[in-house]
């Protein structure tokens, strides 16, 4: 197998990416989506409201490693 060094901001875009991609896709299909604001669980629905689900699950974690390698 070969391994790829991949730096963490790219890691950090590709991820910001996805969720804008996630989100509009949603949005195009009338679907809500879940986001985590404060330590709390928001559904946002269509047409922008924010219902309040409850505490979340996990917290945030700060990654500190500035490069990875993964397998290909």
């Amino acid at each position: 197998m070969n391994t790829i060094d991949v730096e963490k901001k790219g890691l950090d875009y590709l991820q910001q990416k996805a969720v804008e991609n996630a989100i509009r896709e949603n949005k195009a299909l009338g679907l809500p989506y879940m986001i985590v604001e404060s330590g709390e669980l928001f559904k946002v629905s269509q047409d922008g409201t924010k219902i309040k689900i409850g505490k979340a699950k996990y917290g945030t974690v700060k990654v500190k490693q500035k490069s990875f390698k993964l397998k290909k």
